[in-house]
């Protein structure tokens, strides 16, 4: 008898968390994958992290290679902030208005810039890396249900 309560008990238990986890995953507008490169006038064999990406990170930012340094991901919830921490104090914050997305970067204590994520992936171009020419950036990847607005 106590072994069938048991088991009842560790059974409603999941039961619970099923529920829990499934109502704060509906309670997100997505997920937004932040990748953080290092962009350089040097030149340097492509990144095999980077493929796809480094014709359109040429003509935008303007630089003769691209590195992969550090990335991660994080569920947007419809309030409140998620965080992605990433590499040398540098990290994004994701916020929602039930709407729109709004990424922040911030460098330490220092915002880098804010941008309300469109639809697609967006490139951000940011402080310098090294003392030798090399410039940080934020690729901002909104997956799955992530909506952007303006």
């Amino acid at each position: 008898m106590k072994t069938t309560f048991r088991l009842l008990l560790v059974l409603a238990t999941l039961v619970a968390l099923t529920s829990f986890v499934s109502a704060a995953a509906s309670n997100s507008l997505g997920r937004v994958r932040v990748i953080l490169i290092v962009a350089s006038n040097k030149k340097a064999e492509k990144d095999p992290k980077l493929t796809g990406f480094d014709a359109n990170l040429r003509s935008l930012l303007r630089f003769e290679s691209f590195r992969w340094v550090a990335e991660g991901t994080a569920a947007v919830p419809d309030s409140g902030v998620a965080t992605v921490a990433l590499v040398r104090d540098h990290k994004v914050e994701l916020t929602a208005d039930g709407r729109a997305i709004r990424a922040t970067w911030f460098e330490g204590s220092k915002k880098v810039i804010a941008l309300n994520l469109p639809e697609g992936p967006s490139v951000l171009g940011g402080p310098p890396w090294s003392d030798q020419g090399e410039v940080c950036a934020i690729i901002l990847l909104p997956e799955g249900s992530a909506r952007g607005g303006k």
